[in-house]
């Protein structure tokens, strides 16, 4: 609360910067790597249709940790604008006091 009874907002940069770190560091560290060729080409219907899956999973798996990393930075963004609007509006205020 703040002097005047009513709610303040508390920016925890530094632990937020740490928490999207550890996001963005680990959606870098995933690897996982699925055989994309499993048996000879041709050789079972079921083997084509695994290597397909395959190479499927392992897009989803691109694609979500490129989602992640993209939302990491937008989150970061975020919090550097409110850091950014939290300094101006504190800075407003002290000029009208």
């Amino acid at each position: 609360m703040n002097t005047q009874g009513g709610p303040t907002i508390q920016l925890k940069l530094t632990e937020a910067d740490r928490a999207l770190l550890n996001i963005q560091t680990s959606a870098q560290h995933i690897k996982v790597k699925y055989p994309t060729t499993i048996g000879k080409s041709g050789d079972l219907k079921t083997l084509d249709r695994i290597n397909k899956l395959n190479g499927e999973l392992q897009q989803l798996i691109d694609d979500y940790k490129n989602f992640i990393i993209e939302n990491q930075k937008m989150a970061q963004d975020a919090l550097r604008s409110m850091s950014d609007l939290d300094a101006g509006l504190s800075k407003s205020y002290n000029i009208l006091k």
